[in-house]
């Protein structure tokens, strides 16, 4: 597990941001503070693998804090105010988050952490076969095999199965990232497609090629993503 900390002197930023990285089975929050007298002996412990800290808050500076530690954890700054990016990497922080983040943003944060940690920090990936969305108030979980195509429609991720449109505050890359070892493709910048759905190959122009479901659902698909889906596909 990926031991956590997560600093902030606006109680919501904090919730906000300790409920998304409850979304990741490998990060596991230890502590949490409110500013940085609160921090130091939480920064000081060697248990903590990773620091997420606010920049202003109240207290000492946190660049002193930080540099006076002689093996501090891996840091990631989150701020309201840009400015302060050139301090952060001087002290070798290894990302630095503009508030308020996203579901996006966190995946590739999260990408960062898990390559800067030791493979044994990382839990073993085990083959998913269910997830669980929001869907009128209610979890509902979808079987991963249901699945025909993922999308990002106007910034939101939607999931498409035969009983319908699943919202998810999920990103296509997250996506991409989990279900890559599950016979799904990502064919565009905004689809992922579940390859066992796959119906036919219109050729059109230049290389590339608009793919039709089981379903109906017609995709365009780029000549450069193309050769990778033949491949997939045992396509000749």
């Amino acid at each position: 597990m990926i031991n956590t900390i997560v600093a902030d002197d606006e109680r919501h930023a904090r919730e906000r941001l300790i409920s998304l990285l409850g979304n990741y089975p490998d990060i596991k929050i230890i502590g949490q503070a409110a500013d940085t007298d609160e921090i130091i002996p939480l920064l000081q412990s060697e248990h903590v693998d990773v620091a997420f800290l606010d920049i202003n808050m109240p207290g000492p500076p946190v660049f002193g804090i930080i540099s006076a530690l002689p093996q501090p954890p891996l840091i990631i700054f989150q701020t309201a105010y840009s400015e302060y990016a050139v301090n952060a990497f001087e002290i070798d922080a290894l990302d630095y988050l503009m508030k308020p983040v996203s579901g996006e943003r966190l995946d590739v944060c999260i990408g960062k952490i898990k390559k800067a940690l030791p493979p044994e920090k990382i839990l073993p990936q085990t083959p998913l076969t269910q997830l669980s969305v929001k869907y009128n108030s209610i979890m509902k979980v979808i079987n991963i095999k249901d699945i025909f195509t993922i999308k990002t429609e106007e910034g939101f991720s939607f999931i498409y199965t035969d009983e319908g449109r699943f919202l998810s505050d999920r990103s296509l890359n997250y996506f991409e990232e989990i279900l890559t070892q599950l016979r799904f493709y990502r064919v565009s910048r905004t689809a992922i497609i579940n390859l066992d759905y796959v119906k036919v190959l219109h050729p059109l122009f230049k290389g590339s090629y608009r793919l039709e479901l089981r379903n109906g659902t017609k995709i365009t698909v780029s000549r450069r993503r193309m050769k990778t889906l033949k491949e997939l596909l045992q396509f000749l």
